[in-house]
Formats: C-alpha cells, structure tokens, sequence
C-alpha cells in the first residue's frame, strides 16, 4: 500500500520557462542596473550548488535561497548595490 508519493518541483511539476533561466535572471539584472550574462547561467547554478548540499534542516529558510540565487547572479557577473535586491525579487517571484 502506498502511503505517500513525493515530487520535486522544479521540471516535475512545473516547468519554470525562461523566467528562471539564464534569460530571465539577466532581465531580472537590469531592472536592478546589473548586467548580467544568460549564457553564463548553467555555470552560475552549479556552483551555486555547494550551498544548497547538506542544507536539508534549513529548507524552509528563505535566506538560504536568497543566497544560493545571489551567487548565481555574482556568478553571471552582478555585482554593486542592486544585487540583493535583485537576489529577493528572483526569489519572491
């Protein structure tokens, strides 16, 4: 008997478009004066990775996204005074 059945949501459930890949965060950057390079994306999220690994007991912990989304963008090349707002607006989007 099945009791429970789990799904990730990210490519499962949804699929998150452009707004959350590389395209969408340099667009989310220049509302924020960020120039910010979308083919540099796939890079940026891996080694933003680190952070989120042995991360379970704080998966409800919104700074833990916000940093993990703040590294993707320095990692894009964001860097200044918009870069934590941007990093909250990605994440509350």
């Amino acid at each position: 008997m099945t009791s429970a059945v789990f799904f990730d949501v990210d490519v499962t459930l949804i699929y998150p478009g452009p707004t959350f890949q590389g395209e969408g965060y340099r667009r989310f950057g220049a509302k924020h004066g960020l120039a910010l390079d979308p083919a540099s994306f796939d890079r940026a999220v891996a080694s933003a990775s680190f952070l989120l690994d042995g991360a379970r007991d704080q998966i409800d912990d919104a700074r833990l996204f916000i940093d993990y989304t703040r590294h993707i963008i320095e990692q894009m090349g964001g860097a200044g005074s918009g870069l934590e707002a941007c990093a909250l607006e990605v994440y509350r989007e």
